[in-house]
């Protein structure tokens, strides 16, 4: 079992939606796919799952099975979030490893886990990077996006050492960045994106293909089908998980 954390501190730049393109390519290719969703917000859990959930990541996180708390849901399974996430936030003597520790439940049951973070660095994010084998980090081609690249690459380091000193011995990679919304005839589009590769470049880490836009993504947030209609963006995402897998 691998397990991927989606991580960026900024809002809108596609996390809900790259994972939930992510595991459908992923569950296309035939891996079992557990979906987390470790935002408050609840967005990918509204998309996903094909059932009311009776318990979700929380019960997990205050000592409830995991077992007990995933639900089926499109194109695998999923351990959903809900309000009460954001309870967690204020909780700063918490355990961090305590969702990957859960995991461990459930390691022959999935070949890949996906954990949708929230738009911050909170303690929720923690608990989603400290599970986690490797981070993607999605964002979109604006100033403060790409500024912020710089301030999650220190969060990342800052948490691969924190996991070495707690005993966590798992790599911890940092897989890439998912650039989401490309227009590509936006000529600026493309002097950020080349200016991204080579900052990417120096950080040893790697720039899949971009996401371009287009409406479908938005269809995909009510549908969870992401290759309904054969869009630009699906291509894209099967290319970026092609890549991923090799």
């Amino acid at each position: 079992m691998y397990t991927i954390a989606v991580c960026n501190q900024k809002g809108g730049v596609g996390k809900s939606s790259s994972v939930l393109a992510v595991g459908s390519c992923l569950s296309r290719s035939g891996y079992r796919v557990l979906y987390i969703d470790a935002d408050p917000q609840s967005n990918l859990s509204s998309t996903l799952a094909d059932e009311e959930p009776e318990n979700g990541l929380y019960d997990v996180l205050k000592g409830k099975k995991i077992t007990d708390a995933i639900i089926t849901a499109k194109n695998g399974h999923i351990l959903t979030a809900d309000p009460r996430l954001a309870e967690m936030n204020t909780n700063t003597r918490a355990d961090l490893r305590t969702l990957k520790s859960a995991l461990e439940a459930v390691k022959r049951a999935y070949d890949v886990v996906l954990i949708d973070c929230p738009p911050n660095l909170g303690i929720m994010t923690m608990y989603g990077l400290f599970a986690a084998d490797g981070v993607l980090c999605p964002l979109r081609l604006d100033r403060y996006s790409v500024d912020g690249l710089q301030e999650f690459y220190q969060t990342y380091t800052e948490v691969k050492q924190t996991r070495k000193d707690v005993g966590i011995k798992s790599a911890f990679a940092l897989l890439g960045i998912i650039v989401t919304h490309y227009n590509q005839r936006v000529t600026l589009n493309q002097s950020i994106y080349d200016m991204l590769v080579r900052q990417a470049e120096d950080l040893k880490t790697k720039v899949y293909t971009p996401v371009r836009l287009t409406t479908a993504v938005d269809k995909w947030q009510y549908t969870g089908n992401i290759f309904a209609g054969n869009s630009t963006a699906a291509q894209d995402y099967q290319q970026i998980v092609k890549d991923l897998v090799e």
